[in-house]
Order: C-alpha cells, then sequence, then structure tokens
C-alpha cells in the first residue's frame, strides 16, 4: 500500500494567470508547489506536473527531464500525453482530487518500476560469478540448452570447449589464494579478450570455464586455440589444457560436456598447454591434437 501524503505539484502554464488560478487550487492540498522547472531543487521531484501545454513539457528542463518523467502529467484542456485531462473550466475540487490520485498512481508506477530494477539486478547477480564478472555455469547451462533448441534449424558451426588451468594448485599453494584468485581474473578477461562479442565464456567452477564458439570453422579453429593459450600465458602468466567437441543437431548436452572435459583431461595428460578434440559418445573418430 502507498502512503497517502500530499503531492508535490510543478505547474506548466502558458499564461502566468492560469498558473495563480491553478496554484491558489492546489496550494491547500499540496506539500509543495512549483511555478516553474527551474525552481525544482537537485535532490526533489514533483509527483505531479500540471500543464496545459506538450509543448511545455518537452521544454521543461532537459538536464532533468529523467527525474521529472517519474510524475504523472495532468492535463487541462487537450493535453497530447497527458496521464489524465481535465476540462479547461475544471474546478478547484477537481484539480486537487486529480493531483491527489494521481500522484498516487504515480507512486505506485515508480514502485513497480523499482522492483522490476531490483528483479533484474536479483537476476545479474544470480547470473554472475561474483569473482570474474563472468556469466556463471547457471548461464552456461542455459545458453547451451536454447541453441541445442535451435541446434536443428541452423548450420552454423557451433563448438563446445572446456579450458582448465596447468597447475593453478601450484600456484595456491606457492603465491597464496589471493594471487590465486587474480589469475582467474586475468585468465577470464584473456579469454573474453581473445574471442567474438557473439562467443560466450563462462566460469563452470574453480579453475574451469566453458566456451561456446559460434562461426569458427574446423580449419581456423587450432589458430582460435593457439591465440587463446597465448594471452592466458601473456596476460594471466598461466597455462590452459582445452578439450573441444563440435555440437552437433543430434547429440545431448551432457554428452558433448562429458566430451569435452575427456578431451581437456587427454590435453593435461599429454603435458598440458594444448588443446584437443573429442569426440560425443558413439563416435568413431579418434582425437585431435592441437598443440
Amino acid at each position: 500500500m502507498i502512503p497517502t501524503r500530499p503531492p508535490k505539484v510543478l505547474i506548466l502554464a502558458t499564461q502566468d494567470a492560469d498558473a495563480r488560478r491553478w496554484r491558489e487550487s492546489v496550494l491547500a492540498a499540496a506539500d509543495v508547489v512549483w511555478l516553474r522547472a527551474g525552481d525544482v531543487g537537485p535532490d526533489e521531484e514533483p509527483d505531479v506536473i500540471l500543464t496545459d501545454d506538450a509543448a511545455l513539457l518537452a521544454a521543461r528542463d532537459g538536464s532533468r527531464d529523467a527525474t521529472f518523467s517519474r510524475a504523472a502529467v495532468l492535463g487541462i484542456g487537450a493535453v497530447a500525453g497527458a496521464d489524465y485531462a481535465l476540462a479547461a473550466d475544471a474546478s478547484p475540487r477537481e484539480i486537487q482530487t486529480a493531483c491527489r490520485l494521481l500522484s498516487e498512481i504515480a507512486a505506485l508506477r515508480n514502485q513497480r518500476d523499482e522492483l522490476a530494477q531490483f528483479g533484474r539486478k536479483v537476476t545479474q547477480l544470480a547470473d554472475t560469478d561474483p569473482l570474474t564478472g563472468l556469466p556463471n555455469r547457471r548461464v552456461w547451462q542455459r545458453r547451451l540448452s536454447a541453441v541445442l533448441a535451435q541446434r536443428s534449424h541452423t548450420d552454423v558451426p557451433l563448438w563446445l570447449a572446456i579450458v582448465d588451468l596447468d597447475r593453478f594448485k601450484l600456484v595456491n599453494d606457492k603465491f597464496g589464494m589471493q594471487r590465486g584468485d587474480q589469475v582467474l581474473v586475468q585468465a577470464g578477461a584473456a579469454l573474453v579478450g581473445g574471442l567474438r562479442q557473439r562467443d560466450l565464456v563462462a566460469r563452470l567452477g574453480g579453475d574451469e570455464f566453458g566456451l561456446l564458439l559460434v562461426g569458427a570453422t574446423a580449419e581456423n579453429l587450432p589458430a582460435v586455440f593457439d591465440r587463446l593459450r597465448a594471452a592466458l600465458r601473456d596476460q594471466a602468466d598461466v597455462a590452459a589444457s582445452i578439450g573441444y567437441v563440435a555440437v552437433g543437431k543430434s547429440v545431448p548436452g551432457n554428452e558433448l560436456f562429458t566430451a569435452a572435459e575427456r578431451a581437456m583431461r587427454s590435453a593435461k595428460q599429454a603435458g598440458g598447454d594444448r588443446a584437443v578434440e573429442g569426440q560425443p559418445v558413439g563416435s568413431v573418430h579418434p582425437p585431435a591434437d592441437v598443440e
């Protein structure tokens, strides 16, 4: 329930006489009445704008349009864009009542917008890894499910890759957790910087990152992974093992993930700092090693 209080009213009139008359109409029922936009203090905002000319709304004060946009607009006569309009000869009581009701409507509308903004922030926090600022595993799984659902409708190449930092435990053990966290942040930034905007980089947990690469061909993929591994060495002073698989039209996401992780482990067993292509369950093709 929105608490009721006297509204704050900004009057924008084409004639000074009308401005004074409306001021007398609302003064007894209003908390504050301003006759010019410039009179509204930097920490204040009107609940209701009372006007007889839509052009005055656009010209009210360009520096504070965002603030004034939260106010409800009461038109006197035909005013385009008004939330409600009264006749030009509206009585003081009608103007008072309309201002009070519109201020409550504006408060409800603003509360709705604030709740929606809060909801977006909550969703963003729930979707973001707090250390690196990257999308988290939840986003990764959602995005993977979405692209798999659309896979039968497109022939654009798509690759799933798992990136695991080599000997990361030694970094934590030798230099401490703070340095380890710094390496993770730097590694995430290096991966993002080495890919395109339409690709996805997510932190899956620990020192493991997930990639979804859109449009890369099998021929240029080794160069992509070479670039990523070089960026990791240069920016985070760390090597990485990468396992990757082509995303087909009928292989479930969990099988793709398992195949990519298996390929990543093969890369580690071969000495690390390399990319290995894996194959989903049932494939007869052997893994391809990209050093």
